[in-house]
């Protein structure tokens, strides 16, 4: 059994490695995003790209709920993008057909077409890195 000295320093050693890593991650995150960013056309985040990804993906309605926990958002940060994205217009936002307190955020054709060339300017950079 260790000591009680050897067991705080295996766990200091164990933060410290944690936090470092951590730090590391953070650091490619933010390279990457600003590597996005850079790529995309029409003032489009990266979030929103993201956003437009999975609403694409899905190929139905979703509700804004669904969108942030496939995200890993908060519901709050998922409504915000997604007013930005309906003032571009490049999605609207329906009543649930089933749940009258329920809405569902669906594409629009602008929001398709944003969303592909979107994929066209990002696709060849991201290719590269692969």
């Amino acid at each position: 059994m260790p000591a009680d000295g050897d067991t705080k320093k295996a766990w200091f050693l164990h933060d410290a490695v944690a936090h470092s890593t951590l730090i590391e991650i953070g650091r490619i995150s933010h390279l990457g995003a600003c590597m996005m960013t850079g790529l995309l056309p029409r003032e489009i985040t990266v979030a929103q790209y993201a956003v437009l990804f999975v609403m694409q993906s899905a190929e139905r309605p979703m509700k804004i709920t669904q969108i942030a926990d496939l995200m890993h958002v908060s519901q709050p940060t998922m409504s915000s993008t997604v007013r930005k994205l309906e003032r571009k217009q490049l999605v609207k936002i329906v009543p649930s057909t089933t749940d009258r307190r329920a809405k569902h955020v669906e594409l629009t054709q602008l929001g398709v077409a944003v969303k592909q060339e979107c994929d066209a300017s990002v696709s060849p950079d991201l290719n590269s890195i692969a």
